[in-house]
């Protein structure tokens, strides 16, 4: 993420609700709405190799991406929309049925929709 930083009055924040995953999503979503532009390219690249850190536990892993995830569609998505509702039938029943495959994964899924409905 490049930010051109003459364009803030302040330095712009990551909002500390997210502890993990989507903080770039929100960054940039609360920033264009407040008139700044937001833009993607692919002239430009950056390698970047995902973290083995979060990859050696899978429940916290699945847990802080599920809440942030949640969070993200209730701070930028139509509350009444039905594609929210369809995104929470799919996401609880995948987190159930993840039970078989994996039981660590379908946990940390479930145990981040509790965290979310702890912050409502």
């Amino acid at each position: 993420m490049a930010i051109h930083l003459a364009n803030f009055s302040d330095c712009p924040q990551f909002d500390p609700s997210y502890f993990l995953y989507y903080e770039d999503f929100d960054f940039c979503q609360r920033y264009r709405q407040q008139g700044h532009i937001v833009a993607i390219t692919n002239q430009t690249g950056v390698i970047h190799y995902p973290s083995s850190i979060s990859s050696r536990n899978e429940y916290l892993k699945y847990r802080y991406c599920t809440y942030s995830y949640l969070l993200s569609l209730q701070r930028h998505a139509r509350v009444y929309s039905p594609f929210l509702w369809w995104k929470w039938i799919k996401l609880i029943f995948n987190s159930l049925l993840l039970a078989l495959v994996s039981p660590q994964k379908s946990y940390g899924k479930i145990m981040g929709i509790w965290d979310y409905c702890q912050r409502l």
